[in-house]
């Protein structure tokens, strides 16, 4: 059950992200639409998992949705700790695969962004790369402390501006992109996981519909594998869990009629790396959430209780600042400040090594990047 954000300036964010409305339509009607679809042609092989839709009002005044309790019928999270097994990355990479390949092959017959153009989310995928020079800059401290990685301290620091660089390219257009439509936000706490107790039954369900956008599928693949699985299973299963994604989601597009033409696991593998980057910053932030301080990253609801002139106010200043925060500069300096706002009790939390899932955790993230090359100097 959600209901709108009593906030004034979160209700215009949310407003220029389509986010509320966005989510309420994905469990009212597209996810309908497209399992309505592959069972055309497939005889319902490919359904894509998801609690039933209620209720849900969205326009500029409210928005409410209620969905089916999945708690109740046994499906619950894994710990941020611990995340997904390989069986179970497995299942969620088949749902994941289903949602990319049936949004992608219903889009050539279809057209989806014209029938939805609040998926075309352009703004949202503008912010992705900001920030991440600070990133590096977390990393470059953090290391100080790692008395047995000053090597790796000194290679970090000398390849920066070209890490920098392959974090802002993962977003290029590249031949090897296949757009449809995203989850957008597929880590380990919107996973809702069934125990199955040996029986064959699907038991992987996504929830938190809220960024869904259309966008190229290996955003949500480096979203997912950076969010839901540990690092050590990345790097010993990598492989194994994009054939097995690339043999789903080719299953899907051919046997609904629309198969990717010249688009092997290479092409896939290509794609993947050319955005593991960016998917390194995502890497990092759920590290991070490992810390104590990261549980007060919630924003909180500030104008639940004020009187009605100061809503009133908030309100028509969210209305002009709003527009004013979205320009590309003013973004990147609030994104900036507030990351610097977030990341410093995190980074005083990892210096005092205290906790220790927190910092074997966001060190195996920098070795891991590191064994991919992503801080190697290229040659001229």
């Amino acid at each position: 059950m959600k209901f709108q954000s009593q906030e004034a300036f979160s209700q215009e964010m949310a407003k220029k992200f389509g986010a509320g409305g966005n989510e309420a339509i994905i469990y009212s009607s597209i996810i309908q639409e497209l399992n309505k679809f592959q069972k055309s042609h497939s005889d319902n092989e490919f359904q894509i998992n998801i609690p039933s839709h209620i209720y849900s009002k969205h326009n500029d005044k409210e928005y409410a949705l209620v969905m089916e309790n999945m708690k109740i019928l046994g499906y619950d999270n894994n710990s941020k700790k611990n995340m997904l097994s390989i069986e179970e990355a497995k299942l969620a990479l088949e749902q994941l695969a289903r949602l990319h390949g049936i949004s992608y092959a219903y889009n050539k017959k279809h057209d989806f962004l014209k029938k939805y153009p609040s998926y075309r989310l352009e703004k949202f995928k503008d912010m992705q790369n900001m920030g991440d020079e600070q990133y590096i800059d977390i990393v470059l401290e953090f290391l100080k402390t790692q008395n047995e990685h000053q090597d790796l301290l000194k290679k970090i620091k000398a390849a920066k501006p070209h890490t920098v660089t392959k974090m802002k390219e993962a977003f290029k257009e590249r031949k090897t992109q296949i757009y449809c439509l995203n989850h957008g936000d597929p880590w380990n706490n919107n996973i809702l996981i069934k125990q199955s107790e040996g029986t064959k039954e699907d038991k992987i369900v996504f929830i938190d519909w809220e960024i869904a956008h259309w966008n190229f599928l290996a955003f949500d693949l480096n979203y997912f594998l950076g969010g839901a699985i540990i690092p050590e299973m990345r790097i010993h299963h990598l492989d194994d869990l994009l054939h097995h994604y690339h043999s789903h989601f080719t299953r899907v597009t051919t046997a609904l009629g629309s198969p990717v033409p010249d688009w092997g696991f290479e092409q896939l593998k290509v794609e993947y790396e050319a955005v593991m980057a960016w998917g390194f910053v995502k890497n990092l932030t759920f590290a991070m959430l490992l810390s104590e301080a990261s549980k007060d990253w919630k924003i909180t609801n500030h104008d639940v209780n004020s009187n009605p002139v100061s809503k009133s106010i908030k309100k028509g200043m969210a209305k002009v600042l709003v527009p004013l925060m979205m320009k590309p500069s003013v973004l990147s300096l609030m994104m900036n400040a507030m990351l610097k706002q977030l990341t410093k009790p995190v980074l005083k939390e990892l210096e005092s090594k205290e906790n220790h899932d927190l910092n074997e955790r966001f060190l195996a993230c920098i070795l891991e990047a590191d064994q991919n090359g992503l801080f190697d100097i290229p040659s001229k």
